[in-house]
């Protein structure tokens, strides 16, 4: 019983933070974009395991990523746009570093 209200609970929430990320977009108020970054970085690190790590802790508006777990060989760009564009993109840019890590 507690599970199905848990799951509810998350679902609601993730869907509202969905449509605030794609409303506010639309209106050029992009800070819940930044935010979102730091909130992945925690979410997916319970989720799966990870040890992710948000790139502009290294340097400010890293090219191409924004989550990155060394160990897991894994990086990650967060983003409020899925278009076959900014996915060609992201996946155009030179990550070279980042040879033999997973793209998600």
């Amino acid at each position: 019983m507690n599970r199905s209200i848990y799951f509810d609970l998350c679902e609601k929430r993730l869907t509202l933070l969905c449509y605030s990320v794609e409303l506010r977009g639309k209106l050029n108020i992009l800070n819940y974009n930044l935010h979102c970054e730091d909130f992945y970085v925690h979410f997916f690190n319970l989720l799966f395991g990870y040890s992710l790590k948000n790139t502009n802790q290294e340097k400010h508006n890293f090219e191409g990523i924004d989550l990155i777990d060394e160990n897991g060989k894994i990086v990650l760009q967060v983003s409020s746009t899925a278009t076959k564009t900014k996915i060609d993109s992201a996946l155009n840019k030179d990550l070279r570093l980042y040879k033999g890590h997973q793209f998600k």
